[in-house]
């Protein structure tokens, strides 16, 4: 399972989306997805900077779970502490409880406008 961020992320921003993909490596190397769609329990673990436990955001499927994508965007004070921050998807299904690789991710300041 992996965490993707869109792009470079600031102080405060709104809508700065989230991606986890959950797949397996066929013999060639390819990615295939894994259909997690049983998954009772599907969320994004984010811990702030100089803290100890995380938060938890509820993931969104991207269809309904067959394809292994889900999402999280950001909502106002989500993004509250400038800094380096880390992620993780987890889901638990009726067969199974999963952590993705932890992604340590900047969250940069932004400009005072006066």
């Amino acid at each position: 399972m992996t965490l993707q961020i869109e792009t470079t992320l600031h102080l405060g921003e709104v809508g700065k989306r989230f991606r986890v993909e959950v797949y397996d490596l066929d013999d060639d190397g390819q990615k295939v997805a894994i259909n997690v769609s049983s998954a009772t329990t599907k969320e994004l673990l984010l811990q702030k900077p100089g803290e100890s436990t995380a938060v938890a955001k509820a993931l969104t499927w991207y269809t309904d779970g067959s394809d292994g994508l889900a999402y999280y965007d950001t909502v106002a004070g989500d993004l509250d502490a400038a800094g380096d921050w880390i992620g993780q998807g987890h889901l638990i299904g009726p067969t199974f409880e999963w952590y993705g690789e932890k992604v340590s991710f900047p969250v940069e300041t932004v400009l005072a406008v006066p």
